[in-house]
């Protein structure tokens, strides 16, 4: 891997991390763009976010509303690494 390669991917990581806490009700004030590790830290905090509610996004190529858990984004976050 290159450090290109490597740099695009910590950008993915810091890019899917700062959308789970937004999608989570973490507060935008406590977020660090660059602070993976901070901002992980933030969402596991109970007292922060609302960690496991339920997400609704919209298929466009089915035209379906699906409900997805916290875990199922996770993965696909990962997945997409």
């Amino acid at each position: 891997m290159t450090d290109t390669q490597f740099a695009h991917r910590v950008a993915k990581l810091n890019s899917n991390v700062l959308h789970l806490c937004y999608t989570q009700n973490v507060n935008p004030e406590l977020l660090h763009p660059a602070r993976t590790l901070h901002n992980i830290l933030l969402l596991l905090n109970t007292e922060v976010s609302d960690l496991g509610r339920y997400l609704m996004y919209l298929n466009e190529q089915v035209r379906k509303v699906y409900f997805v858990s916290l875990t199922q984004v996770v993965e696909i976050c990962i997945k997409n690494l």
